[in-house]
């Protein structure tokens, strides 16, 4: 009712919404970070198939595999395929 009552009540209530929008940020960035971490150890396995420069049906699957276990889209393996083929023509 009284003037500094309305301006603790606006100061607490500001300060949630801030605390709120931190600890969303943070979890954001931890799901972001993981999700990238999927993405470097599914493109390593892809560097280290494409090392020898065969593909054998086994690693067809091992693929496939790792490809449902991290989530990920048929179109972003494709871009992974087609970067690590790149990286593999250049060197030869």
């Amino acid at each position: 009712m009284t003037k500094a009552g309305e301006v603790i009540a606006l100061m607490t209530g500001f300060l949630g919404v801030c605390m709120a929008a931190i600890m969303t940020g943070i979890v954001a960035s931890a799901f972001s970070n993981q999700v990238a971490r999927k993405k470097a150890a599914f493109e390593a396995q892809i560097r280290e198939i494409f090392a020898d420069g065969v593909v054998t049906d086994e690693e067809k699957e091992t693929l496939k595999r790792l490809q449902a276990h991290y989530r990920l889209t048929d179109v972003q393996v494709e871009a992974m395929l087609q970067r690590a083929q790149n990286k593999t023509a250049m060197k030869s």
